[in-house]
C-alpha cells in the first residue's frame, strides 16, 4: 500500500515537471520567434554602479512598484511554503475520517495527494489564466490589470481563512481561485519594461542590467525572509 502510494506521488510529480517544463521550451521558443530586440547601441561611457542606484531612486514609478511587489512575493512565497502544512494541520484529512468512519484508503484521506491535487490545480489553472489576463490587458491596458491582479492576490488567499477540518473541496476550490490572479503575475515583468523606457526618457541610456539584477534580486531577498518566518512561529508555537 504504501509502495503504491509513493509511486502514485512519483508520477504525479513527473507529469507535474513534464507539463511545466514542456510550456517553458515552447514560451522560450515562441519568444525567440516574434519577440524582436532593440539594435544595441555603443555606449562611450563606463556605467557605474552608484550614480545607477540614484538613478533607480530618482525614477518614481519604480520606486512606487518596490512595496506591493514585496507584497505580492511575500503572499506566495508563504502560500507555497506553509500550503503542506495547512492541509496536514488545519485540513487534517486523516483525523476527519477517522472521526466520520471514512476509510484510509480514500484519496481525500491522504495529506500527499490532496497536495498533488491542489499543486496540480493550481499550475494547470495557472497557465490558462495567463490567456485571460492576456485579453485584460489588450482591453483594460497593463496599469488597471496590474492593479487588478495586485487587490485579487490579496483577497482572494484570504479564503484560506474559510477552510476548517475536512473542507477538501473548498481546498481544491480555493487553490483554483488563487491561480486565477498567479496568471497574472508577469505583468510586473512587462511595466519594468516600460519603466526601463521611462528611464532612457530621463537618462538618455539603456540601464536594462541595472533594473533586471534588483527585479531579480529584491523577490529572493524577500523570499527568503517569507518562508523563515512563518516556519520560526510554527517551530516556536510547537515548542511552546
Amino acid at each position: 500500500m504504501v509502495y503504491c502510494s509513493l509511486k502514485s506521488n512519483e508520477t504525479s510529480l513527473i507529469t507535474i515537471c513534464l507539463i511545466i517544463g514542456i510550456f517553458f521550451i515552447l514560451s522560450i521558443i515562441l519568444l525567440s520567434i516574434f519577440i524582436k530586440e532593440k539594435a544595441s547601441q555603443v555606449c562611450d561611457q563606463k556605467p557605474y554602479f552608484i550614480p545607477s542606484i540614484f538613478n533607480i531612486i530618482n525614477n518614481k514609478p519604480f520606486v512606487k512598484l518596490i512595496v506591493p511587489w514585496i507584497l505580492d512575493t511575500t503572499i506566495s512565497t508563504i502560500f507555497a511554503t506553509m500550503l503542506p502544512f495547512f492541509i496536514n494541520v488545519v485540513i487534517n484529512p486523516q483525523k476527519y475520517c477517522i472521526n466520520n468512519s471514512i476509510e484510509l484508503s480514500n484519496p481525500e484521506c491522504n495529506t500527499n495527494i490532496l497536495l498533488g491535487y491542489c499543486i496540480s490545480i493550481f499550475f494547470i489553472t495557472c497557465i490558462i489564466s495567463m490567456f485571460m489576463w492576456h485579453l485584460l490587458v489588450i482591453y483594460l491596458g497593463k496599469n488597471s490589470c496590474w492593479k487588478i491582479y495586485s487587490v485579487a492576490s490579496f483577497i482572494i488567499f484570504n479564503v484560506f481563512f474559510l477552510c476548517e477540518e475536512g473542507s477538501v473541496k473548498l481546498l481544491i476550490f480555493t487553490s483554483f481561485l488563487s491561480a486565477l490572479p498567479a496568471g497574472g503575475v508577469y505583468i510586473n515583468e512587462v511595466i519594468i519594461t516600460d519603466i526601463i523606457d521611462y528611464d532612457e526618457f530621463l537618462t538618455g541610456k539603456r540601464n536594462e542590467a541595472i533594473y533586471t539584477v534588483f527585479s531579480s534580486f529584491i523577490p529572493k531577498i524577500v523570499s527568503i525572509f517569507a518562508q523563515v518566518i512563518p516556519l520560526s512561529i510554527m517551530s516556536g508555537l510547537i515548542f511552546f
